[in-house]
């Protein structure tokens, strides 16, 4: 089998194992969607405040959902990944013709689509809630190909977590380490808008800012190219990061197999 074929074999295996799970990825989609409509009803009166900028909490709040919802996907893909540790899938894999990195790359596809596809399902949920995307419908593809990157970066970073610790249940514990990682930054808030101290220290140095920011502003600002940018290089830079590590941790643990 060609590389094309094996990256395809292990992307429609990360898809498939997925969607026969559903309730593994029921709370990436649901979950976050759940903390949208609360948010959104609870902080209405906020998006009144002089200078927020935009003309409802909903419409400010969608591209955050988007980005909570890859990165709670990337949890859940890790876990499945550390599940092939355990169960000793990973190890029969490498005793096939199928390269290493195909494997890794194929697994990090298929949580990318599954991003792409959740991302697509927000902004639709968002628009039948009266949410206008200011950047049009190429902003709105932009808006899921970030939402794809957000899973590419913490995907790899999940997915190191998997192979170095080969335990499901320690990245389901991830979760409130990731979604505090979320709530420093600029998620629930304008950054103009939080009180000068150290909140808005981390807010502003908190990589995960730039992520929402990018995806955010496409729905309520239109197209910005400072913010978009500064969101694909932090998605790149992470990503790059995380799939070093996850090579590495790769290739430990199959020597430790061998």
């Amino acid at each position: 089998m060609s590389v094309v074929g094996q990256f395809g074999w292990v992307t429609r295996r990360s898809i498939v194992g997925s969607l026969r799970r559903p309730e593994a990825i029921a709370p990436s989609f649901v979950f976050p969607l759940v903390l949208l409509a609360v948010t959104a009803a609870g902080m209405r009166r906020f998006a009144e405040a002089p200078g927020f900028p935009a003309d409802s909490y909903l419409d400010f709040a969608l591209g955050g959902a988007v980005v909570q919802a890859a990165v709670v996907g990337s949890i859940n893909g890790g876990a499945r990944l550390a599940g092939d540790v355990e169960s000793g899938v990973l190890s029969r894999m490498a005793l096939t013709p199928a390269s290493r990195l195909v494997v890794l790359a194929g697994h990090l596809a298929g949580s990318m689509a599954i991003a792409a596809v959740t991302g697509a399902a927000y902004l639709a949920v968002g628009v039948a809630a009266g949410v206008e995307v200011h950047a049009g419908a190429g902003g709105a593809l932009a808006v899921v190909g970030l939402g794809a990157l957000v899973a590419l970066a913490f995907g790899a970073v999940c997915a190191a977590l998997a192979l170095l610790t080969g335990s499901s249940e320690a990245l389901q514990g991830m979760f409130p380490l990731f979604f505090t990682l979320l709530s420093l930054s600029t998620f629930f808030a304008p950054r103009a808008l939080i009180e000068d101290g150290w909140f808005r220290s981390l807010a502003t140095n908190n990589p995960v800012s730039n992520l929402v920011d990018g995806v955010r502003g496409l729905v309520i600002t239109g197209w910005d190219g400072s913010e978009v940018t500064r969101a694909v290089v932090t998605g790149l830079a992470i990503a790059a990061v995380g799939l070093g590590l996850a090579v590495v941790a790769l290739r430990q643990r199959l020597e430790v197999r061998a």
